[in-house]
């Protein structure tokens, strides 16, 4: 990703929802918790807005935020179309590109750590 894309991405948000969370739950015969984590998480009405790239608290490094492409209602203040190709970039990115993929051969008594502020995990089959 070109430094001027990046810088761009930095100053952008998303507005995070999950539009079948009511209908997942009444399928599963969940109750929705209220409040859940944020006290602004209240019933199944609550759409947060999250920057684009976030900054690791702890090392500063700074990464895209996972759920564009996946969690992501909208990127805020750029037009639809503008949204549609933010998004599909990201998820081709996170998706179909392998230069920051750690690979890990499990074994017995293997162990894996990261942070999950900053870290893409999927499990894959051999």
């Amino acid at each position: 990703m070109s430094p001027s894309f990046r810088r761009y991405l930095e100053t952008l948000t998303a507005t995070c929802a999950q539009p079948v969370f009511r209908s997942a739950c009444e399928a599963g015969g969940y109750e929705v918790m209220s409040p859940r984590g944020s006290p602004l998480n209240v019933g199944d009405k609550f759409a947060p807005s999250h920057p684009v790239v976030r900054t690791h608290p702890v090392t500063g490094w700074k990464s895209l935020y996972a759920g564009v492409g996946l969690h992501v209602t909208k990127i805020n203040d750029v037009y639809s179309y503008e949204d549609r190709l933010i998004q599909d970039y990201v998820m081709r990115l996170i998706t179909q590109n392998h230069d920051c993929i750690a690979r890990m051969h499990w074994t017995k008594q293997s162990v894996a750590i990261w942070s999950n502020a900053c870290t893409l995990h999927a499990a894959t089959v051999r």
